[in-house]
């Protein structure tokens, strides 16, 4: 959710965090709250989640439904259907021609995930033919759910497992709308989820089945718990799954004792159980192993820019309205004196596809005499 590039609308959720074992506050999840009443997430339309026929895709969530097992209505999860935004007639003397009202969208959609009756539904349409999928779900505990639709198969992947493929081959053909993406409501209007999302995530392309193990196990998607430097003698832990194997019952870095041996239970052994009681197979880890190198190459580039070159600036505050949408130069940048300050360095290729992009220290005034020449560096 960048506050510049994405528009995501919240309505009366609350943002809170789940933990899988009350008793270990290591493993959890930030989430999202629903009250089953009006609260909602809202993304404008985007037409690059218009998913036809051809285009593989999957949607991937945390879930909690609070024991909801006997719902006979659909209670709505995520989806791109049932209403978007049109601007107002411009006969309509009450409102401004600018203004966005919401209507009712086209019959077609790419997706809808909805629950009913202890089951959760991966549904699409080309305003003819409906096709979905289900798959029963215990909602006593958090799923992870993918939706994946790969070259015409739909199937549901339920915290890691996956259920039968649906052939969709002949149906569905023209899924596109104009409607807004919605989430915990039918289209801002009805059906509203009570309970909570965490991590939800929209992906081009199918998931494969390791990477569905991989995302439900490790939480973050990664099989890794961290990297070994040799040249510095370093191990990290990066994964947060593991992220207080280190600190268990307050004894951490520069306090943690390896395989001690005037310990008659090491608190942290490699190998062992790594833990005490029950709690090793949260807090331990029992087995390590190292897998790939690479060398790391310093690439070096430099940048030379003329005395006359590059004195435009995208910043707002040189516009006439300090907008990114105004065209119009302010009064004071439109002399010869105005010369912007280098902020920001991007390396595009021969397709002006930005391939390297630095952010400087501090901003860089150019010279006005001479040349000025930046040198980027960067790894690979």
């Amino acid at each position: 959710d960048s506050y510049f590039l994405n528009k995501i609308f919240y309505k009366d959720v609350k943002f809170d965090r789940f933990y899988f074992d009350s008793g270990n506050t290591s493993k959890s999840l930030s989430c999202i709250e629903f009250n089953g009443t009006n609260s909602e997430v809202k993304i404008n339309h985007d037409p690059k989640f218009n998913f036809n026929k051809e285009n593989d895709f999957s949607i991937e969530f945390w879930i909690n439904l609070k024991n909801q097992t006997s719902l006979n209505e659909k209670v709505y999860i995520i989806s791109k259907s049932t209403t978007k935004n049109t601007p107002y007639n411009s006969s309509d003397s009450s409102q401004s021609t600018t203004q966005l009202k919401t209507s009712p969208s086209e019959q077609s959609y790419p997706f809808e995930i909805y629950f009913q009756n202890g089951l959760i539904f991966f549904e699409r349409s080309d305003g003819t033919n409906i096709v979905n999928t289900s798959k029963v779900i215990d909602t006593t505990q958090y799923n992870h759910i993918i939706c994946n639709y790969s070259s015409s198969l739909m199937n549901i992947y339920v915290n890691g497992v996956k259920q039968y493929n649906t052939d969709v081959t002949n149906n569905a053909v023209l899924c596109q709308n104009n409607a807004n993406i919605y989430i915990g409501s039918k289209g801002g209007n009805t059906n509203y989820f009570s309970g909570s999302l965490s991590q939800i995530k929209i992906y081009n392309q199918a998931l494969t089945q390791t990477q569905a193990t991989n995302h439900y196990n490790s939480i973050n998607g990664s099989p890794y718990i961290g990297n070994i430097f040799h040249s510095n003698g370093l191990i990290t832990i990066t994964h947060p799954k593991y992220q207080q194997v280190l600190n268990y019952f307050q004894f951490g870095i520069g306090t943690m004792t390896v395989d001690n041996e005037n310990e008659a239970i090491g608190l942290f052994t490699v190998g062992g159980v790594g833990g005490i009681g029950n709690l090793g197979e949260y807090f331990g880890i029992s087995n390590l192993k190292f897998e790939g190198s690479h060398l790391i190459y310093e690439n070096e580039y430099q940048c030379k820019i003329d005395e006359h070159e590059f004195n435009h600036t995208l910043n707002p505050s040189a516009r006439q309205k300090r907008s990114i949408n105004n065209d119009e130069i302010a009064d004071f940048a439109q002399n010869d004196l105005f010369k912007p300050y280098v902020t920001t360095i991007g390396l595009y290729n021969e397709n002006n596809e930005l391939l390297v992009v630095g952010k400087l220290g501090q901003p860089i005034k150019k010279s006005d005499k001479t040349d000025t020449t930046f040198i980027v560096r960067w790894d690979t």
